[in-house]
């Protein structure tokens, strides 16, 4: 049986992290878990001239995309062709908020010494999160609740009422 996608971090601020080694598929594509917790390719983690580490969220993750189409693959393998030694790490976790993101840095990506870290957020960022809700069996499930990350960014106003509004209909509608 092929373990289950995520895990509850031991870093209480990240709240859940990827399982390095998993995979799954859904509706065709496949996603695989590399040994440092992240969907991206092996690294050999011998520091090349530049090391570069992607942090963000689902965008970064590579959701409904193949490996190689996201935007750190196609990065990396613009820059192999121009004959750049620039190791990128992708560190995109599905769900994760500016919050989250940060800590990820500094819990996780700063220990791989980056030459440069490079944050992806969306402006669903700052109007949802995903929270954790565990059941009785000691498995926990992601739920959706809006507005969690407001407090951290701004006094809740009305600009910010107004703000958030906005930043829904730029977002993915649910059916």
């Amino acid at each position: 049986q092929k373990p289950a996608l995520y895990y509850l971090s031991k870093i209480k601020e990240l709240g859940y992290e990827l399982r390095p080694g998993a995979e799954v598929e859904v509706e065709g594509i496949k996603y695989r878990i590399n040994r440092i917790g992240f969907r991206d390719i092996e690294h050999r983690l011998l520091k090349a001239d530049k090391r570069v580490i992607v942090v963000g969220d689902s965008l970064t993750f590579g959701w409904n995309v193949r490996l190689e189409d996201t935007f750190v693959s196609q990065t990396r393998e613009k820059l192999e062709k121009e004959g750049r030694t620039i190791e990128i790490l992708a560190m995109g976790i599905i769900g994760y908020n500016v919050k989250q993101e940060y800590h990820l840095i500094m819990e996780r990506g700063l220990k791989f010494d980056p030459d440069l870290v490079i944050l992806q957020i969306g402006p669903n960022d700052i109007e949802r999160a995903l929270g954790i809700r565990t059941d009785p069996e000691e498995k926990f499930m992601l739920t959706q609740y809006g507005e969690i990350s407001v407090p951290y960014v701004f006094k809740k106003t009305r600009f910010t009422h107004w703000l958030m509004e906005t930043l829904r209909t730029f977002g993915i509608r649910r059916t």
